[in-house]
């Protein structure tokens, strides 16, 4: 608004009979309020990048883990990655969230705002089976060192 003003001020000189030539219209002055709303939007835009960048780093770290115990056959790697699996989709399913805020928050973006968050709530979605495989494996093991170590007793 400062802005504004004091390109009416520059405008105010060439042209006295238009003293308000920038400010009449921008919404702020034409509707009381928008400043204030469009305010409190960029903020909470903000908020909202600021909680992707946060679930972003958490992706990363996710995603050394899952590559270090993507080959494990031992029942405890296994159940290890069956919960690096689950967080990871629980991080998907944050970021949709988040995404799914920012339509409203960025309206300009929201087209590509609500594709991410449709992309990560399906990549979330995928991880879930794959996840539940594991889980069976990690069984066949518990029941297979049970059977050894009844033989040893």
């Amino acid at each position: 608004m400062d802005t504004a003003r004091w390109l009416d001020s520059r405008y105010k000189r060439m042209w006295a009979d238009e003293p308000h030539a920038v400010t009449a219209g921008l919404d702020a002055t034409r509707h009381p309020g928008t400043d204030a709303y469009e305010a409190a939007q960029r903020k909470r835009g903000t908020s909202l990048h600021a909680r992707l960048l946060e679930l972003r780093e958490q992706a990363k770290a996710l995603d050394a883990q899952y590559h270090g115990l993507k080959d494990a056959e031992d029942e405890d790697g296994l159940l290890r990655l069956a919960g690096v699996l689950t967080a990871t989709a629980a991080n998907h399913d944050a970021r949709a969230a988040v995404y799914d805020q920012l339509v409203t928050a960025e309206p300009s973006l929201s087209d590509e705002h609500r594709g991410e968050a449709e992309h990560h709530a399906e990549d979330g979605q995928v991880l879930r089976p794959a996840r539940r495989c594991l889980l069976p494996a990690v069984r066949v093991q518990l029941l297979d060192r049970r059977q050894r170590f009844a033989l040893v007793s």
